[in-house]
């Protein structure tokens, strides 16, 4: 069975977040259970150059957007064992970031119309398209309406994974019958007058979005865990599209996301100070971790850290509320990540006032984050939503206890530690309020003080299985279910 991803990011080519993680690893576990599943995502000029100079050329052409032709070139190479399309185009994809210029819709358009087009002329017949939030969402629709007689793109199965609700890629109707041309008028009629609601679509109904469209064309939809799956049919966690969504509820799975094993393994990873696979190889790589960070060496002092885009979607305003009592607690607190410039002047100007418990870095730095990992003894993870999360799995496989907002996947992968069982893997609390994160703290530090329950603690988290396994046999399942569904229809 033969699955193409379509994807705006995946490692190890480039990557901003857990979309770009769960894009380069997830095919991995899926090609020891019977899948060959391809990559394909736009050229980014931030693609290092020891990847790029392993493309060749395979094919090219143009494409025309807002009635201008723009040049494309296809790449292809294997990289570290899968094989990876690069769509390349110096205007749309030569910036020097992934996201965040005013063309992002246009741009993401552009993308889907060209992978419609090199279909056909792959030396790879997929059987199954697999795309991935706004930006390929587009994609599902367009081959629904692909004028091409007998078209194998028209029956194609299609899923559609939505990794956040939030981001849309939304614009004015006019604008995409503008970029699309007939396109546009073939893909309303296909996908029928959507029902959306939230203040946005309530406020201006000649607004629409990619990720709205895909919504209806894919054959199935997914997202990243259960109670995310369960969230987006209400709001605020449908975003303005849970109407879309309840239209669909028997076809939205929820499937965990897990992460490389392999890449994050703290016994083989020659990225941390010391490899390790004791608790007392934690200890030493905790010291070495506040000697970088200028923090107070001491091995007893509980070291928490925050390794995320410093967001409003994090929770971070829990930590703002409460930062003078936490670090009352003792504690110190390893920040890495980028982001809003509000959240990144708070901490930057609070670790000049805290300079022994309190380090910030908001430049990302894959290397540093690991050994922030394997340093800390807590991850705080307070989000105000998570559909999955990547980073409390990671800590878990570095042995690195999560604190956290029960809400999304960090619901469905994080159980509270029960004192009197032994069992559980973290702690959390489920109302975003700063009192609440302070008492899961306070909880967690009374756990951390006792030699008896923190060993309890960490054997629980030592028995956890944080990789692909359960979720890539899902994958498989649903492939297997839409391939199957699908041959029956073209014999």
């Amino acid at each position: 069975m033969n699955i193409l991803f379509v994807v705006s990011e995946a490692v190890p080519l480039v990557k901003s977040g857990g979309l770009g993680e769960f894009a380069g690893s997830l095919p991995k576990s899926l090609g020891p259970l019977g899948a060959n599943v391809r990559v394909m995502l736009p050229g980014h000029r931030e693609i290092a150059a020891v990847h790029r100079r392993a493309f060749q050329e395979v094919m090219q052409g143009r494409v025309e957007i807002g009635g201008v032709p723009h040049p494309w070139r296809l790449l292809e190479a294997d990289v570290e064992g899968i094989h990876y399309y690069l769509i390349e185009n110096a205007y749309y994809f030569g910036s020097s970031t992934l996201y965040g210029y005013g063309d992002e819709t246009e741009r993401y358009i552009f993308f889907c119309l060209v992978v419609l087009e090199v279909l056909p002329g792959l030396q790879f017949a997929p059987d199954i398209i697999h795309c991935h939030d706004w930006q390929t969402a587009l994609l599902p629709v367009l081959m629904r309406n692909s004028r091409q007689s007998g078209s194998r793109e028209r029956t194609m199965p299609s899923i559609l994974t939505i990794h956040n609700m939030h981001y849309q890629g939304r614009d004015e109707k006019g604008q995409f019958r503008q970029w699309l041309g007939g396109k546009y008028d073939e893909a309303w009629s296909q996908t029928g007058q959507l029902h959306t609601g939230g203040d946005t679509a309530a406020k201006n109904d000649e607004t629409v979005s990619c990720l709205e469209l895909g919504l209806v064309a894919a054959s199935r939809v997914t997202t990243v865990s259960p109670s995310y799956a369960a969230e987006i049919r209400g709001e605020p966690g449908g975003a303005g599209l849970s109407p879309v969504i309840l239209t669909r509820q028997d076809e939205v799975l929820g499937i965990c996301n897990g992460i490389d094993t392999a890449y994050y393994d703290s016994m083989q990873d020659h990225e941390i100070v010391f490899p390790y696979k004791s608790w007392a190889g934690k200890r030493a790589n905790k010291l070495a971790l506040q000697r970088r960070l200028g923090l107070r060496e001491d091995g007893a002092a509980p070291l928490f850290a925050i390794v995320s885009r410093l967001v409003r979607q994090k929770g971070l305003d829990l930590i703002i509320a409460q930062l003078s009592q936490l670090l009352s607690l003792g504690i110190q607190l390893a920040v890495i990540g980028s982001g809003e410039d509000y959240y990144q002047n708070f901490f930057r100007s609070a670790a000049v006032q805290h300079p022994e418990s309190l380090s910030v870095h908001t430049v990302f730095d894959d290397r540093l984050a690991k050994q922030i990992y394997a340093g800390s003894d807590f991850l705080l993870m307070p989000s105000l939503y998570e559909p999955c999360g990547i980073s409390q799995l990671i800590a878990l496989q570095f042995r690195t206890v999560p604190v956290v907002r029960l809400t999304g996947g960090l619901k469905d992968t994080i159980r509270p530690y029960n004192p009197e069982t032994g069992q559980g893997n973290g702690f959390g609390f489920e109302d975003y309020h700063p009192g609440q994160l302070l008492a899961a703290v306070g909880q967690a530090l009374e756990v951390y003080h006792d030699a008896r329950h923190w060993a309890a603690l960490q054997h629980s988290i030592a028995a956890g299985d944080y990789g692909w396994g359960n979720s890539a046999m899902a994958y498989m399942h649903l492939y297997k279910e839409l391939w199957s569904s699908s041959e029956n229809q073209d014999s």
